[in-house]
């Protein structure tokens, strides 16, 4: 799992934190910028970005989402690997 983190006002993406960031992390009360994945680390695609192309990012990062931005690093989405599967598992769904 893992939730974006964007900034208040801009609604631009900063970060994401997900169940790899936190797993052994052992201090709660720091702030979340301290354990997520910052935006210069984050692998994006832009809408309308094809399934094979997006496939080979989480193949090639071994991340299991991403997350999908306009131009102005605005989030529009997130894609994960489960969504592939379902889609592959449930084609008519």
């Amino acid at each position: 799992s893992g939730v974006p983190v964007v900034e208040a006002g801009s609604g631009q993406v900063v970060g994401i934190v997900t169940h790899r960031d936190v797993r052994f992390e052992t201090n709660h009360n720091q702030p979340v910028s301290n354990v997520m994945t910052p935006q210069d680390k984050l692998v994006t695609v832009k809408e309308g970005e094809s399934n094979e192309r997006i496939k080979k990012l989480l193949h090639e990062h071994r991340i299991e989402k991403v997350l999908v931005v306009d131009d102005n690093f605005g989030l529009k989405g997130m894609i994960t690997v489960n969504d592939f599967n379902k889609a592959e598992n449930n084609p008519n769904a």
